[in-house]
């Protein structure tokens, strides 16, 4: 399984609201979530919220069999659910789907731990 991470920054002044996103994802759209991350291949979901000088920042770290493919599946949805999803990260984060977001691989700068730990993780040894 690989990785994907994402660092999102949360727009200024929308922190309570993305609150109540995450909220919403977890009681009020379980199925509907977990729906949309097995169309795009998510096994596992982990996602913090980080305080930052610039603000508040997501961190969703994902483990999917292929991670390169889960922005793009999720840009080319029509799905309604999907279709709110996106319009959520676009609010909240800045976040266009409709716009090409090229990134380079991230580059793995210090690693400790078993060597089977990092095996198929982006910028692995």
């Amino acid at each position: 399984m690989k990785s994907l991470i994402l660092a999102l920054p949360i727009v200024r002044g929308k922190e309570e609201e993305w609150r109540r996103f995450a909220q919403e994802l977890k009681e009020t759209y379980p199925r509907e979530y977990e729906d949309l991350r097995r169309r795009l291949g998510v096994r596992a979901e982990r996602v913090w919220l980080v305080q930052e000088a610039c603000g508040e920042v997501a961190l969703a770290c994902a483990e999917a069999e292929a991670p390169e493919e889960v922005i793009r599946r999720l840009a080319a949805s029509e799905e309604p659910f999907d279709a709110w999803f996106k319009e959520k990260l676009l609010e909240l984060h800045g976040y266009d789907l409709d716009r090409p977001h090229p990134r380079p691989e991230p580059e793995l700068v210090f690693a400790y731990g078993p060597r089977h730990f990092f095996q198929d993780r982006p910028g692995s040894p």
